[in-house]
């Protein structure tokens, strides 16, 4: 190992300001278009203690995902439950935390439990295996690996983190009445137009826009005008409102409720509704337990 620890700043994610689009309305006046805030990016957490294994996993990795490092296993529970990644890979012996304390903590969070978890180890005899196993690791892949072998490994747990995102957001968990705390009748028009599409991570602005008869520039400005809010962030408010009333519930985990609610991002998601609730949504499923 080294004594190298932390994470890079840039590897966070922050965003480079650039500039909006606008486009006229209209009446000819010039409007403000929102840039994508999600990741598009499916992003992979790389915790190692040896900077030269980390750099070869992010070499295989990189093409195919965004990927984000920690040196050993505290720093990589930190930025798991800062960044949310859709997968941790992580090595078995490092000092300190080691990678089963890791997954062992990342299970026992309902902020983490969801995250499928890795495991990287030069200990590959049964025993271990089933130690790691039985800590919540979904894969133990022993060193040296094939590095195709890791990327078939990475893909099929995301596949499976798909289909569970899937059928989670084709309506199966059930949804609460939708809170009211917007009331205006365009508002709760609003509302009723998103309420079949609420799963739907597609369901865009324009769509929302059409579903009550307006153009794009038309629903932006009404909404401006009303509620000082974009379409962006007004489809945003409903998903992370409806999140919060099924979180009181205590119904589903962060993971199963972020994509009944049609984030497909869960870094996304925990951004989105620390800025609405000033609260992580892991402290409104334990409160409700």
């Amino acid at each position: 190992g080294t004594s190298e620890a932390g994470v890079r700043a840039e590897e966070l994610g922050e965003r480079i300001p650039w500039p909006v689009p606008i486009f006229a309305g209209e009446d000819g006046r010039q409007e403000e278009t929102e840039p994508e805030e999600e990741e598009d990016r499916t992003t992979v957490l790389v915790v190692d203690d040896n900077s030269d294994v980390r750099a070869y996993i992010r070499s295989v990795l990189a093409p195919a995902y965004r990927v984000i490092e920690a040196a050993d296993g505290v720093a990589g529970l930190d930025l798991a439950r800062q960044a949310l990644p859709d997968l941790v890979v992580a090595d078995v012996m490092m000092p300190g935390m080691d990678g089963l304390d890791l997954v062992r903590a990342l299970k026992e969070s309902a902020e983490t439990d969801g995250i499928p978890v890795l495991l990287l180890t030069a200990r590959a005899t049964s025993v271990d295996q089933v130690e790691g196993l039985r800590s919540g690791a979904e894969v133990y892949l022993p060193k040296p690996f094939d590095p195709a072998v890791l990327e078939a490994q990475v893909a099929s747990l995301l596949e499976q983190r798909r289909r569970l995102r899937a059928r989670l957001q084709s309506g199966e968990l059930p949804l609460p009445e939708p809170s009211t705390s917007l009331l205006s009748p365009f508002a709760r028009d609003l509302r009723a137009a998103l309420e079949p599409h609420l799963s739907d991570p597609d369901f865009s602005p324009e769509a929302l826009a059409a579903a009550v008869g307006l153009s794009y520039p038309q629903l932006y400005r009404r909404l401006r005008e009303e509620h000082d809010l974009t379409p962006s962030r007004f489809l945003r408010s409903v998903r992370v409102e409806r999140a919060a009333d099924l979180l009181r519930e205590g119904t589903g985990s962060v993971t199963e409720v972020a994509y009944s609610v049609g984030f497909n991002s869960l870094s996304y998601f925990n951004r989105a509704f620390h800025e609405r609730f000033g609260a992580a949504p892991s402290e409104y499923l334990t409160a409700a337990r």
